[in-house]
């Protein structure tokens, strides 16, 4: 538990997860470079007795360690993490210039492009990247100029800077496909919810419609009346028959909202199938309907038109409210560029400052 609070930094756990990897991998490579230093500054005190680094990593154990305190306490993330990649880069570099820069210490510097693409991003990386390019530089001037006086062999400046740019391209390329995954994947994820939504929303009408002819069809085998219980169950296989479709629909639903599965629409077959689905919700709540205007056949995608309808059907009938004489209107007005479908009814209705949030998935008023 100690662990995974370290290494989270005690985010939320809704923060998005490239933030989270890029939280986790900071604090574990800091962690493990301050345990590093912390091992050479003993050894190189002890063994090496070379205090000059001894006392240069110890100093990089202090600091770092009170970096990461103060870094857990930011709200800033970003800032942070570049703030950490450009002490790690000064020490990383630092210890390079005291040990020799060319030496096995200069090794170290391979792990700055990767983790800079990483923790900062793709435009991040890059700027992170010219740099760390623009230090070599320095300091391979420096040395030729005899600013800087430890030797340095042109092979080894001209090979380093090559290998360094090879890197460097490799983290580059390897960070932007790591991304399209990430966002590739987190919008299948939410394709996924919207999925689950509409076959949760789109599925409970028609459930409740046939739980509603069930009671109807009790009342009339009990009263005898054949003639209306043959017309229930007629119009409960119909709805049974439009729920399989839907569901075919429904396993075809990513492709159909990538792509569009358009055809000619019979917009008044549309709207009976959508007022049989609902009858026994109608009749129960006593609500009077009315067509106004002539429907027209339309050039669309059916299973999003008859989705729209389904919902303002659907939702007028729940929020009718106690009006003592419920009516829902559904019509359709021809503007002359282009059809104008309604559904009215004299329900509850909406609040204004409420109708730019219905348009949100899962929203629902309380009331």
């Amino acid at each position: 538990t100690l662990y995974q609070r370290f290494i989270t930094n005690d985010l939320d756990p809704r923060t998005d997860q490239i933030t989270l990897q890029r939280v986790k991998t900071f604090n574990f490579v800091a962690f493990v470079l301050i345990l590093l230093a912390l091992f050479w500054a003993i050894t190189d005190y002890f063994y090496f007795q070379n205090y000059v680094n001894a006392s240069i990593e110890l100093t990089g154990v202090i600091i770092g360690s009170l970096f990461l305190i103060f870094y857990r306490r930011s709200k800033n993330i970003t800032l942070m993490l570049n703030i950490g990649f450009a002490f790690t880069t000064l020490i990383i570099f630092g210890l390079s210039l005291f040990s020799g820069f060319d030496t096995v210490e200069i090794l170290w510097t391979y792990l700055l492009p990767p983790f800079a693409f990483f923790l900062t991003g793709l435009q991040g990386g890059i700027v992170w990247t010219m740099t760390i390019f623009l230090g070599i530089t320095i300091i391979a001037v420096s040395n030729y100029l005899g600013v800087y006086d430890t030797p340095i062999r042109e092979t080894f400046a001209i090979n380093l800077f090559m290998s360094h740019s090879i890197v460097s391209f490799f983290s580059y390329q390897y960070e932007k496909a790591r991304l399209q995954a990430v966002y590739g994947l987190s919008s299948k994820n939410q394709e996924l919810q919207r999925l689950i939504y509409t076959v949760s929303h789109d599925l409970k009408t028609p459930i409740v419609s046939l739980i509603g002819y069930l009671s109807f069809v009790r009342e009339e085998i009990e009263s005898g009346d054949n003639e209306q219980r043959d017309a229930d169950l007629d119009k409960m296989t119909q709805i049974c028959n439009n729920m399989r479709q839907m569901i075919n629909d429904l396993l075809n639903l990513s492709r159909i909202r990538r792509q569009g599965q358009f055809s000619h629409i019979s917009t008044s077959d549309t709207v009976v199938k959508l007022l049989t689905e609902n009858e026994s919700q109608l009749r129960a709540a006593g609500i009077e309907t009315e067509l106004q205007g002539t429907f027209p056949t339309i050039f669309s995608e059916e299973r999003k038109f008859e989705e729209i309808l389904r919902n303002l059907i659907s939702n007028a009938i729940k929020y009718i409210g106690n009006d003592a004489k419920p009516k829902i209107d559904i019509g359709v007005k021809d503007t002359g560029q282009f059809y104008e479908f309604f559904v009215h009814d004299n329900g509850i209705g909406i609040d204004e400052d409420e109708r730019e949030s219905i348009f949100n998935p899962f929203y629902a008023k309380s009331d």
